[in-house]
């Protein structure tokens, strides 16, 4: 029994609990030998006691009596056994669970090693699609070679670099894909990138076609594992970029004009040779420095203003600059100034393209001096027309009052008045030619125009032929404008000849008018674009035969004329151009054939105060004290109005003819002579000269200086300090005499 029992339930196991293993003893003593012996006696088959072996004794029923007590006990051992393996099963219940939990945590932790390694896996898949995209989209060729030249591994690729298809270049070396020469050239490069273990970089041309030629970068970055990275690089646009800027450098650099770079505030950042050799300094001395370096004082403030108003809005400026350089001198620039804009469209620096025109100007002014000879020399026969009108007014009227009185009592005061009238009207056409002749600086000043064109057309009326008939309309509001007198006078003249010449068969009417105007947009005219603005426009039209329009193209070049041989040298209106242009107007021709031709001249308003210091005539003369006054003129007719006139002002002249004669007497008594009136022009010794000989000896003695040069240039020079003031011949005596006393004064 315990054999068999043993078989079934092995006690000594060690899974069981010793309580356990009790009980199980008990049930099996108390509990399964009650069963055996009821079995027996009931006559059951010994099958289950011959299983038991041969070496088991069978024991025999124990006597009835007992048998409750062990079925009792065998019941007690049953419920024990029981009570074992609940605690059995509850003891591994509680193993199991843990065990379970254990096998959870161990589930879920390898679940989100699970769900990480799958979110690293699909990150490492979208990682390599990115690189697969850039790599496919990468315009270079990126390959592996090893140190033979042999291409392992192509990473990224473009046809355009390659003499092969990409998929037949793969274990194939460098010199089978491309031109021997590179070839050889490139496995030098790569053998001596391994060689050395750094990164190699050279570059090479490829010949495609004809006009097909490459040029390429190659880069080898050599690896650890006997395999480098070889990167090619088209840099063909590079490289033409670059030639580009090379050769812009060299033609910024070799240009006969300075260029200048500056940044916002006029800082100048770059100047070129040419800048260097015409304002004598160098490249370091002037970076750094702001443009007003090179500033002479001869442009305003306002000057500058309009520029800078015009270039910090983006727009181009154009126009003289009067520079100073290095060593003092004075030079004309003409200058454009753009701005640079960067990608965005905003103006980040400044450049200016400058031309030394000085020897230009020069030039130009030669040539308009000699065009106004030309034209005096046309205007000649007009000339000598009024000055006989007036020389026979000046012989008739001094002939009758000789005569005297001839019935009537007023008879030579009339001549008398005439022939002062005759005068005055030489005097101003002589005044006339002079200003038109006179070598002008090209000082502006702010003038009204009416005035000068009325002069003008006073000055040109005589040239005119009876023929032709001018219309004037000069509107009295006209501003001023800042202009040249003796260039206003040349402009008119020349348009008005050219209308002359037009007219000369047939006669016709010449209008002149002269108009304030408005421009309200940017207008294109010959001379340029002028901005808008308050102008004042010069109109001057002829009824003449007009312009040809095969002609218009050719109206402003220099010597083209269509007049015969002799009759003009075609300079007018190419001056006329270069006035209009000089004064930043606009110059503007209408014609066609058979309706005559019209021109219009531009010019922009002036705003500042034009004030007139022409003297006021018909002022009585100041009221003389007795002063004693030394006259010096070579010509007699001088000496002796002066004296006449002196005199009867109350004033004691002592008149000379000859400058030395006249210093003697002074030097021999300096004190008794108040004042002294001398001619400039004489012979032995001109006014200036006399008049420091005076300063030398008695320099509190004032001098007037009286000439008929009229020469503005050599009046403004340097003189002795005693001269006070300068009388142009001829002056009316009323002149004189408030002269005279302003000395004095």
């Amino acid at each position: 029994m315990l054999n068999l029992v043993s078989r079934l339930y092995p006690l000594r196991a060690p899974n069981w609990p010793l309580a356990a293993r009790a009980s199980l003893a008990l049930f099996l003593v108390f509990g399964a030998a009650p069963a055996a012996i009821r079995l027996a006696d009931s006559g059951a088959p010994a099958v289950l006691l011959a299983q038991a072996g041969p070496a088991d004794e069978v024991p025999l029923p124990p006597p009835r009596p007992i048998l409750p007590a062990v079925f009792f006990a065998g019941s007690a051992g049953l419920l024990l056994c029981g009570a074992g393996v609940v605690i059995v099963l509850a003891r591994r219940l509680a193993e199991v669970r843990r065990q379970a939990e254990a096998l959870s945590a161990e589930n879920r932790a390898l679940l989100e090693a699970l769900e990480g390694l799958r979110a690293s896996e699909s990150a490492l898949r979208e990682r390599e699609a990115l690189s697969r995209s850039l790599l496919a989209s990468f315009p270079d060729l990126l390959f592996r070679v090893d140190p033979t030249g042999v291409i392992e591994d192509v990473l990224a690729s473009n046809d355009d670099l390659l003499y092969a298809n990409v998929a037949e270049i793969v274990g194939r070396r460098v010199d089978e894909l491309i031109p021997g020469p590179v070839a050889a050239r490139c496995l030098e490069r790569i053998a001596a990138a391994f060689e050395s273990g750094e990164v190699t970089v050279f570059e090479y041309d490829l010949d495609f076609g004809p006009d097909d030629r490459r040029s390429y970068e190659a880069r080898i970055v050599p690896g650890a594992d006997r395999a480098a990275l070889a990167l090619i690089r088209n840099i063909t646009d590079r490289k033409r970029l670059e030639i580009e800027r090379e050769r812009l450098r060299l033609a910024v650099e070799h240009a006969a004009e300075s260029i200048v770079l500056t940044d916002l505030d006029g800082i100048i950042e770059y100047v070129n040779p040419a800048f260097e050799e015409c304002t004598g300094y160098t490249r370091e001395e002037v970076i750094g420095q702001n443009t007003r370096i090179l500033k002479s004082g001869r442009q305003t403030p306002d000057y500058y203003a309009r520029m800078w108003q015009n270039i910090q809005g983006g727009e181009t400026w154009r126009g003289q600059f009067v520079n100073r350089r290095k060593d003092g001198q004075l030079f004309t620039e003409e200058a454009t100034i753009s701005p640079i804009r960067d990608a965005a469209g905003a103006v980040v620096s400044y450049v200016s393209v400058k031309r030394d025109v000085t020897r230009e100007l020069d030039l130009e002014r030669q040539l308009i001096q000699a065009q106004k000879m030309e034209s005096l020399g046309t205007l000649a026969g007009g000339i000598a027309h009024d000055f006989n009108n007036i020389l026979q007014a000046i012989l008739g009227f001094a002939h009758l009052a000789r005569q005297g009185p001839a019935g009537r009592d007023d008879t030579v005061a009339l001549c008398l008045r005439e022939i002062e009238t005759a005068a005055q009207r030489a005097r101003d056409l002589v005044a006339q030619i002079l200003t038109f002749s006179r070598k002008s600086d090209v000082a502006r000043d702010p003038i009204p125009l009416g005035p000068e064109i009325e002069h003008a057309l006073r000055f040109l009326r005589s040239a005119l032929p009876s023929s032709i008939r001018i219309e004037r309309a000069i509107a009295a509001d006209c501003p001023p404008v800042l202009a040249n007198a003796t260039q206003i006078h040349q402009l008119v003249a020349n348009l008005c000849t050219n209308a002359m010449y037009a007219m000369e068969k047939g006669g016709g009417v010449l209008r002149v008018s002269l108009t304030p105007v408005r421009i309200e947009t940017p207008l294109e005219t010959l001379s340029g674009p002028i901005e808008p603005g308050d102008y004042v426009q010069l109109e001057i039209a002829d009824t003449g035969a007009g312009i040809p329009p095969e002609l218009f193209d050719r109206l402003l070049d220099p010597f083209f004329t269509t007049r015969e041989v002799g009759q003009g040298t075609g300079l007018g209106l190419a001056i006329v151009h270069g006035i209009v242009r000089s004064m930043q107007g606009g110059l503007m021709i209408e014609s066609s054939p058979g309706n005559g031709a019209t021109v219009r001249a531009l010019f922009p308003v002036c705003r500042a105060v034009v004030r007139d210091e022409a003297p006021q005539e018909g002022e009585a003369p100041p009221t003389p004290r007795p002063a004693r006054v030394l006259v010096v003129d070579d010509e007699v007719s001088i000496t002796q109005l002066a004296e006449l006139v002196l005199s009867r002002y109350g004033y004691i002249p002592e008149v000379f003819n000859d400058p030395l004669a006249a210093l003697a007497s002074f030097e021999s008594n300096p004190g008794r002579f108040a004042i002294a009136i001398v001619d400039y022009t004489m012979p032995e010794k001109n006014g200036f000269e006399l008049a420091a000989d005076f300063y030398a000896i008695a320099p509190d003695m004032p001098v007037l200086m009286a000439t008929g040069v009229m020469d503005q240039e050599r009046i403004r020079r340097p003189h002795p300090p005693n001269i006070m003031e300068v009388l142009n011949k001829p002056f009316l005596t009323t002149g004189l005499i408030e002269a005279v006393g302003r000395c004095l004064q």
